[in-house]
């Protein structure tokens, strides 16, 4: 989920004094509720976000411990996938690829503190899946989820450096 940066907003004049009917000071009032409505959904947005994050690494943690503690076999994620995509058909986020990506972050960051600890769930998913992609490493894993964390959660990434 990409998420909106929050600009500041320039306050028209009040044009009250134009037209009769609006009162002065209507234009400025106006301007600073929307602006507040506006921050108000990136900061919701980044919320859901987060626990959608978290969900995935629980599901992931659930997937992992299954497959080392019960012997499951790497069928059960196709699995796994067609059920959850059947009960909940408007979502996404229930692939095979996906589900693969969950159970990595759960081998990455073993516990909930430690994904948390080192800003992975404050990521976009997406994000989160591009660096499981290009490194190999936790270490790098921590140090550039950090770097994207210090931009804003949403920096672009460079191929170069994670490489």
């Amino acid at each position: 989920m990409t998420l909106p940066k929050s600009k500041p907003q320039i306050v028209p004049p009040d044009l009250g004094c134009l037209d009769p009917s609006v009162p002065t000071g209507y234009a400025e009032l106006l301007a600073n509720i929307k602006q507040r409505v506006r921050l108000t959904q990136v900061r919701a947005a980044r919320a859901a976000n987060g626990e959608v994050i978290r969900l995935y690494w629980s599901v992931g943690r659930d997937i992992l411990a299954r497959q080392d503690q019960e012997g499951w076999g790497a069928g059960v994620v196709d699995r796994l996938s067609a059920d959850l995509r059947r009960e909940f058909p408007g979502q996404q986020g229930w692939s095979p690829a996906n589900l693969r990506y969950m159970r990595r972050v759960a081998q990455v960051w073993p516990t909930e503190e430690d994904f948390l600890r080192h800003g992975v769930g404050d990521l976009p998913w997406g994000h989160v899946t591009v660096l499981l992609d290009r490194l190999a490493t936790r270490e790098d894993l921590d140090w550039y989820a950090g770097r994207l964390l210090a931009r804003g959660g949403n920096g672009m990434f460079h191929p170069r450096v994670m490489q």
